[in-house]
């Protein structure tokens, strides 16, 4: 995360506390703006945030609804602290789709909320990438159980699937003797955000030309959370074809499972109240 600090006046203000603070752990980033009056964040955990500039002389600012994705650089721009006290506040709600300026990488994310609500045929993570632009998934329709080649069927604007490379929190899986298969295919439980690179992107992710796949582990929070899932597909439950029901001939058994989920999540604070 990265921006300058300003006054009214356009003039830069150096040396203001930045205080970037995580909504779903509490923990706490701390910079300063430099003498040219620009901060930078660095190694900051993807998520909610909401950011608070305060300087002497200056009414305190506070940046709300800040959703950094993973491997993301978000610019902020110029943050303008207005003349008043350090007691007095600016409320500002960030935007929901900022242009990515910091950097010239294309990406796109599979989001937590899609990850938790679609259902999901054989739990492998790596059939959600498909839905993304530019991607194919040559092994569509045939990811009944994930395994170790899971993510070696997908090709990312049309490059060879043995060219994508395939990250966890950042650091690569890939077993690099045939480039083909990961050493880890996570469970679709541990995930909070799959960040798919598909091209001008930094030398930092530059081991294979195709892209790259970066899955996000979950951590722990301030809330109370889980979930569960119930497997159940039958044929009762899908439509005869067209040619069976013209020739009177039965839906074919067909059962697997689809998943429902149910999220459980409660704030520490209701916890305490009950104890």
């Amino acid at each position: 995360m990265a921006g300058t600090v300003t006054d009214p006046a356009d003039a830069v203000v150096p040396r203001a506390a930045l205080i970037a603070t995580e909504l779903t752990t509490g923990n706490v980033h701390t910079v300063s703006s430099d003498d040219s009056g620009l901060f930078r964040f660095n190694d900051l955990p993807p998520g909610p945030y909401t950011l608070r500039v305060q300087a002497p002389g200056f009414k305190a600012l506070n940046l709300n609804g800040l959703d950094l994705a993973a491997g993301e650089t978000r610019a902020v721009g110029k943050l303008v602290l207005q003349i008043g006290s350090l007691s007095d506040k600016v409320e500002v709600t960030a935007e929901s789709t900022p242009v990515q300026t910091a950097s010239s990488e294309r990406s796109t994310s599979v989001l937590p909320q899609q990850l938790r609500d679609l259902s999901l045929k054989g739990r492998d993570p790596f059939a959600f990438v498909q839905l993304l632009p530019g991607v194919v998934d040559s092994n569509v329709g045939q990811r009944d159980v994930e395994n170790a080649y899971s993510m070696g069927y997908l090709s990312i604007n049309g490059s060879n699937p043995r060219s994508v490379n395939m990250a966890i929190d950042g650091m690569s899986s890939m077993d690099g003797g045939g480039n083909w298969s990961a050493f880890v295919s996570p469970n679709m439980d541990a995930i909070s955000e799959m960040r798919i690179l598909t091209n001008g992107y930094s030398a930092e992710y530059g081991r294979q030309s195709g892209g790259t796949m970066n899955v996000i582990t979950k951590g722990g929070g301030k809330d109370f959370h889980g979930s569960a899932h119930w497997d159940h597909r039958h044929e009762d439950l899908n439509a005869n074809s067209f040619f069976n029901n013209r020739q009177n001939i039965q839906r074919a058994l067909y059962r697997l499972y689809v998943q429902r989920v149910w999220q459980i999540s409660r704030r520490n604070a209701d916890l305490e109240d009950r104890m």
